[in-house]
């Protein structure tokens, strides 16, 4: 999607193809290829974005060793949650798993923004809709505002770097057991 001025407030509008490319890069000839490529990860979070055009993610994947890899994804927050986000990291695990285990990956897709906006259309100008919306307006009308532990706007960091490593079973045990 991209972002334009409607009459009074912001739309929407889907595009056919996002002007973007995956990033691959080998830096494993690196001396320290996590340090270059996690370089280029906060050079990425540190650029500017247009909020009208996008594009409103990004994604790279970086070899740092014969058989380590690193990727990266970024998303705008306004066109991803961390619902659709922990979506799009489940697909990758499970079209990993199955090229790890030699099994054919499953091609089926989520559907079409099309779609998906055309099905909201047509639930908001239900009966149903209505019916939702009435529960939930009386069960909310006597409701105080949300309490904040903030007296300011939240800060956002400067940087976001997130490591992954593979547990030994006994901590993952230890951690499942302390879950339960």
């Amino acid at each position: 999607v991209r972002f334009i001025d409607g009459d009074d407030t912001p739309m929407q509008q889907i595009v056919a193809e996002p002007d973007w490319q995956m990033v691959h890069q080998d830096v494993s000839l690196e001396p320290d290829p996590v340090a270059v490529a996690e370089s280029w990860m906060r050079e990425d979070l540190a650029k500017p974005l247009d909020q009208c055009r996008g594009p409103f993610f990004n994604f790279a994947l970086f070899k740092t060793a014969p058989e380590q890899f690193l990727w990266y994804g970024r998303f705008h927050h306004l066109v991803m949650d961390a619902i659709g986000g922990s979506f799009i990291v489940r697909r990758i695990a499970d079209v990993y798993a199955a090229l790890a285990a030699g099994a054919p990956v499953d091609l089926k897709t989520i559907g079409s923004l099309t779609d998906l906006i055309k099905e909201d259309a047509a639930y908001r100008a239900s009966a149903h809709f209505r019916s939702d919306r009435q529960f939930w307006l009386d069960l909310m009308a006597d409701c105080p505002e949300p309490p904040s532990l903030s007296i300011r706007a939240p800060t956002v960091p400067e940087q976001f770097v997130r490591r992954t490593a593979v547990l030994s079973s006994a901590t993952t045990a230890q951690l499942q057991r302390f879950g339960q």
